[in-house]
């Protein structure tokens, strides 16, 4: 079954193509220098009426080797016919449009990604014909802290690895090195997108409450989904530690008394002020002064 996860991990690269060769070769993948990259038709069906369609492909063209195609799966369980599935998505589309072909598998749960790694030997036992090994994109094989710039592909990265490392004890300080990296570069329309794909990607777990609250910090933000449903669960204190993660953002020290005088207040007018003055604050005196 296709579920929203599924969607999202995918479409996160389909956003911008031409960053797949980029985080490739962050994670060691030897893919030649590129030219141009694009969306490719992920339709793999024959002339018989059976449909099978790839999750995502890209088309890849270096500047020395040619062209090549991504085949990129998403895959959240376990299925013991599946690795046939990919040797004939592999063998198809290489067949039909006269281009190698590489096959990558995306899997949330780390327990999947140890299987979806393989190798998978298929044919007869006594003599298997071909052997598949697919990439895979997985909390062993993504780094846990990857260095996260105001760079798309290290942001694109980064959002994977929030993905794929989403029930690790340090996940808070990984959610808010990506949304520093993202805030950045500006909360244009692709960074907002990519920020729901991430949301939708964590799936219902304490990471995401966790990403929810930190993207509830920018301004220009606020008017999302993810922000009103905060405004509308009227929690003074969860408002109170938005006020508090907004100053930590922005690296704004406040002293015992003012953290406390942040999470005592019971004003949530009082809270929103400081919350927008939050915003460009640079010292304490910023938000607490009289104006």
């Amino acid at each position: 079954m296709v579920t929203a996860q599924h969607e999202a991990l995918h479409q996160i690269f389909q956003q911008r193509p031409e960053v797949f060769a980029q985080v490739g070769r962050k994670l060691g993948v030897k893919i030649p220098e590129t030219k141009t990259a694009k969306l490719f038709p992920t339709d793999a069906t024959e002339v018989q009426p059976v449909e099978r369609r790839i999750d995502c492909t890209f088309e890849i063209e270096t500047l020395q080797q040619g062209k090549f195609l991504v085949l990129l799966e998403v895959q959240r369980k376990k299925q013991e016919d599946k690795p046939s599935t990919w040797l004939y998505y592999q063998a198809y589309m290489q067949e039909r449009h006269k281009m190698p072909t590489m096959l990558m598998v995306l899997c949330p749960n780390e327990g999947v990604a140890d299987w979806a790694a393989g190798p998978h030997q298929l044919g007869a036992d006594f003599h298997p014909t071909a052997t598949l090994r697919p990439f895979v994109l997985g909390a062993k094989t993504v780094p846990k802290f990857p260095q996260v710039e105001p760079d798309y592909a290290d942001i694109v990265l980064g959002a994977i690895s929030a993905v794929v490392h989403r029930a690790d004890p340090e996940f808070d300080a990984m959610a808010e090195a990506l949304a520093s990296a993202m805030g950045a570069i500006g909360w244009q329309k692709d960074m907002r997108e990519l920020s729901e794909l991430v949301e939708v990607g964590l799936e219902k777990t304490p990471a995401k409450d966790i990403w929810r609250r930190i993207m509830s910090v920018d301004t220009s933000f606020y008017q999302s989904e993810t922000s009103q449903e905060l405004r509308e669960e009227g929690r003074t204190q969860q408002l109170a530690e938005v006020v508090l993660d907004a100053l930590r953002l922005r690296h704004v020290e406040l002293s015992d008394a003012e953290r406390q005088r942040v999470l005592g207040c019971s004003d949530r007018d009082q809270l929103g002020v400081w919350f927008v003055r939050a915003m460009n604050a640079t010292t304490a005196a910023d938000v607490f002064g009289e104006r």
